[in-house]
């Protein structure tokens, strides 16, 4: 399994990181994708990418949340910070319009700022939406022929959406939130969504699933996801985990081999 989106860089985990990446490796985790979501998040996210080097990798980006804060000298050291080899993706960027921590103009400002990051180092935009479907489908819209892969991460739509995103090529990343028991609509996305674009997540130290709803979320909780996911789509494990690894590592150019 590829966890394609981990908060590890959060304070959450400081007391007890490498027990957290343990009990992931222990339960055969091939890869972490650590997200940030400031500067300080992606700057601790190539650190603990280099300290786990081959099992954590990196994604840097400002989380629409901070995008108030968006600079030039913050868009200059993000660019120089996605440069770096251990950075597979650029994000967690994007739109929320739901709790609206920074105004709609500096969301949109810095959303477009780092896609064009992603754009000109050819790495995939993970990307966060919440409340905002119709702006982030509109501005993605513009970048269909540069963007050489998009995540939305952790989607919480229905199928309608999710095929809308889907052709405009996203990869629909499902979470923990799949599990709980007023997700039908998620569950319908899971069930019906090709499969080669379909990827797991955790959103750790958010979303855990049942039976861990409540508690810090971490990477180890992934194989929840993905049982929850591959009785909605009745299939085994291993075809989906073998679908989902492949997706990843060929969206993330990840250097893991995977079963054909």
């Amino acid at each position: 399994m590829i966890d394609t989106h981990a908060h590890l860089n959060h304070p959450m985990f400081y007391s007890d990181f490498p027990e957290v990446i343990k009990r992931s490796s222990d339960l055969g985790l091939q890869a972490i994708i650590n997200i940030g979501y400031d500067l300080h998040s992606s700057e601790l996210a190539i650190k603990q990418a280099l300290a786990f080097s081959g099992f954590i990798w990196a994604s840097v980006g400002i989380h629409p949340h901070h995008a108030s804060s968006f600079t030039k000298g913050i868009f200059e050291r993000l660019y120089e910070l996605a440069a770096h080899y251990s950075v597979v993706a650029i994000g967690e960027s994007g739109l929320d319009f739901y709790r609206n921590l920074s105004p709609k103009d500096a969301q949109l400002s810095a959303f477009e700022a780092q896609i064009e990051i992603a754009c000109e180092l050819g790495k995939p935009l993970i990307v966060h939406m919440r409340n905002a479907s119709e702006d982030t489908i509109r501005i993605l819209n513009r970048y269909t022929n540069r963007l050489r892969g998009v995540v939305v991460h952790c989607f919480d739509g229905n199928e309608q959406l999710a095929m809308r995103l889907i052709e405009i090529g996203c990869h629909i990343g499902i979470a923990g939130n799949v599990t709980y028991k007023g997700a039908e609509s998620l569950r319908c996305v899971a069930r019906s969504i090709p499969i080669d674009r379909l990827l797991l997540e955790t959103d750790s130290p958010y979303l855990a699933p049942v039976p861990h709803r409540g508690k810090r979320n971490e990477p180890s909780y992934l194989k929840h996801v993905a049982e929850r996911i591959a009785v909605l789509r009745e299939v085994t494990m291993d075809e989906l985990i073998g679908a989902t690894v492949r997706n990843a590592v060929n969206l993330f150019k990840l250097p893991i081999a995977t079963q054909l």
